[in-house]
């Protein structure tokens, strides 16, 4: 079987469930557009596994939190200011099962009660029993529980940047969010919907979190974490981006075995080169650039907002989630996927302006 015939093949292959008629899948166009340019220069194409994006599993990502425990006493003593009935009402069974993005709303009206009731205590310790009958606090009992308050917010201080990283890059959503088993955007295809104003939701909610002048909307946090978990879109975008620097880096390496006075013997366009450049426009120019550009257009914007809501969290990751934030999250770390794709880019266009510059090709052809 040739070359080309071999394209042809596993094209259909990888595109089975698209039809042979069209190439939508781009693993399996940048496969043709290798086939094509090791044709003309007569080069073995070596099979490889294919590489794919992993999002970190639950370990990973996760970080443990120890919960506040009260003894009996302690957790009688917050009848007042209705703290004993919210804490009750999160620690049932159906409250502890809830997803972490639930426990949120708990977490910020518990914060904001303490302050609340802490002031209340004593300014107005008459005002803080409230509707519960409760006996007024003598003052050193008053000084116990404000000495109590303080602790539990010392402790709700200390652990809530740790919680906000669940809720957001930690959380079962956002595994969705980046999930590993998403399909690449097609070639051709609308872009999908990037939830960028999702992610810019979670940023407003982290700076405002705990503060009593912040409204935390619950039915506006549940719409935006079954968004983000499942549209998928993370893992879209990167898998894309996977294939395409991939792809780019293997064709990049038949270029530069290149010899240009073989190539082109006097300057002169020979047979091979012209097959170079159909390969060339034909299946990059044609196809490959403006999928690269769609790529780009779709998801720049809702990467900038990922990136900078990681900035505000990253001082808190686990270490066992650094190598993907490097790899993903820095767009400007050397060995990221961004910087090779650039890489990659920048060294597909010198190849091809080298050999076309050698053989008095244009490189864009006037109208």
């Amino acid at each position: 079987m040739s070359v080309a015939s071999r394209a042809a093949f596993i094209a259909c292959v990888l595109v089975a469930t698209a039809g042979c008629g069209q190439t939508e899948n781009p693993e399996a166009a940048f496969l043709e557009y290798e086939l094509a340019v090791a044709e003309a220069l007569e080069l073995a194409v070596t099979p490889v596994p294919a590489e794919r994006f992993r999002y970190p599993g639950r370990p990973a990502r996760k970080l443990v939190i120890e919960p506040v425990r009260l003894d009996l006493d302690e957790f009688w003593g917050f009848q007042r200011c209705g703290l004993r009935t919210l804490i009750a009402e999160h620690n049932t069974i159906l409250g502890r099962a809830e997803s972490d993005f639930l426990h949120a709303p708990y977490e910020h009206e518990l914060r904001v009660t303490l302050v609340q009731c802490r002031g209340t205590v004593l300014e107005a310790p008459e005002a803080a029993n409230g509707a519960t009958g409760s006996e007024p606090l003598a003052d050193d009992d008053a000084e116990e529980f404000v000495a109590l308050i303080d602790e539990v917010l010392e402790r709700k201080e200390q652990e809530q940047d740790a919680f906000l990283w669940n809720l957001t890059f930690g959380s079962r959503e956002f595994a969705g969010l980046f999930a590993s088993a998403a399909a690449p955007l097609a070639i051709g295809a609308e872009s999908p919907y990037a939830p960028t104003a999702e992610i810019e939701h979670l940023a407003s909610l982290i700076d405002g979190f705990g503060d009593a002048g912040f409204n935390l909307d619950v039915d506006a946090l549940v719409d935006t974490m079954r968004e983000l978990e499942v549209g998928r879109f993370g893992g879209t975008y990167f898998e894309s981006l996977t294939i395409g620097r991939r792809g780019l880096e293997r064709i990049n390496a038949q270029l530069a075995t290149v010899n240009e006075r073989t190539l082109c013997p006097m300057s002169s366009s020979t047979r091979r080169a012209r097959e170079l450049e159909s390969a060339f426009r034909w299946h990059y120019v044609r196809t490959l650039q403006p999928w690269l550009a769609a790529l780009s257009r779709a998801g720049d914007g809702w990467f900038r907002a990922t990136a900078a809501l990681f900035e505000e969290q990253q001082h808190v990751m686990p270490e066992s989630f650094a190598g993907f934030a490097r790899a993903y999250l820095d767009p400007e770390a050397a060995d990221g996927v961004f910087s090779r794709q650039r890489q990659a880019i920048a060294e597909h266009a010198g190849h091809w302006q080298r050999i076309f510059k050698s053989c008095g090709i244009p490189l864009v052809y006037g109208d």
